[in-house]
């Protein structure tokens, strides 16, 4: 089984989901509440982690059903979207619009340093503690979210 193949296909079709999905939970989140989208967000971000986070190290594998997992987890849709809606919601309905609006693009150029330090710091995490502590990280950070 070539896995950084399958790997790449599996996130491939995980976008391929959330760009169909993730209209849809908009609409549904300006209806019903960002709570709800937000915990099916977590769930299905949560999915292909918890099986390596949970598995012994003596057991770390790289099963057809990981990779089918992550590629079902695109049900979750963007990662983003929800969270500038929140920042839209709260600037439309403060009157201090200024400080809002700071928070907003604060936390827009957050993401930047997130996607080049999140790599490094789990590679780190990985090496030093085991790719079991780097997964139960990232339950732990997905979890966080809810």
């Amino acid at each position: 089984l070539n896995y950084p193949f399958v790997m790449t296909t599996a996130l491939s079709v995980k976008g391929i989901i959330s760009i169909f999905i993730s209209p849809w939970l908009g609409v549904f989140s300006d209806k019903r509440g960002r709570i709800p989208v937000q915990t099916w967000k977590v769930i299905w971000y949560l999915l292909p982690l918890v099986p390596f986070a949970l598995a012994p190290a003596s057991l770390f594998f790289h099963g057809h059903l990981v990779y089918l997992l992550m590629a079902l987890s695109g049900l979750g849709g963007n990662a983003f979207g929800l969270s500038f809606a929140y920042c839209a919601d709260m600037v439309a309905r403060d009157p201090r619009k200024g400080l809002n609006a700071t928070i907003a693009q604060l936390l827009a150029i957050s993401f930047n340093p997130a996607t080049i330090f999140g790599p490094l710091i789990c590679s780190a995490m990985a090496h030093r503690l085991g790719e079991r502590a780097m997964w139960q990280a990232l339950v732990a950070l997905g979890a966080a979210n809810v």
